[in-house]
């Protein structure tokens, strides 16, 4: 059927997507530690610039395809009936800004792990996890509709990767740098 294949195709890009993102994971921790044990802050400098708007477009790309065919998916694709519709778009849009959340909060996590730094990543994470929880239990409990949990954890990994960036930037460990 028409509608299998459509929901196939996008799941497939999003995975493609996030398999890119975790590849780019490895290869972020990788050049960044190589840097940091040449002593070359420079280059570790440019290279986790230029992966920051990279994990951008990965995340932008997976976002703006899951918040552009959320019409066709909360609707006939998955044979969503009209009355739930609504509720099954507003959950796609939120998932989609649930992915480009949590690929930026990937790039500063792939960075501190690349200077053999665990602490931080570790401690942003259990936070991003108890913020997902904590705001899941509120949100079943008070009977509020399914895609604000997704809006919830789209809000604990923008502050994850928000965090990243202050603290990379703050503490001066890897300032950020977008010229040439």
């Amino acid at each position: 059927e028409a509608r299998y294949g459509i929901w196939i195709l996008v799941l497939a890009a999003v995975a493609i997507l996030a398999c890119v993102q975790y590849a780019l994971d490895m290869v972020v921790i990788n050049h960044v530690a190589r840097a940091r044990g040449a002593m070359n802050h420079d280059q570790a400098i440019r290279f986790s610039s230029t992966a920051f708007v990279m994990y951008l477009c990965i995340g932008l790309t997976g976002a703006l395809l899951i918040f552009a065919l959320a019409p066709l998916l909360g609707g006939p694709v998955l044979g969503i009936t009209a009355e739930n519709s609504g509720a099954a778009l507003a959950c796609f849009r939120a998932g989609a800004l649930l992915f480009l959340a949590e690929t930026l909060y990937h790039w500063g996590a792939a960075v501190f792990k690349g200077m053999e730094d665990f602490i931080w990543p570790s401690f942003i994470q259990l936070l991003i996890i108890f913020g997902v929880y904590a705001s899941a239990c509120h949100i079943i409990l008070s009977g509020q509709p399914l895609y604000t949990v997704l809006l919830a954890g789209a809000g604990c990994f923008g502050a994850g990767a928000v965090f990243n960036i202050l603290i990379l930037a703050v503490f001066r460990k890897l300032p950020l740098s977008f010229s040439a």
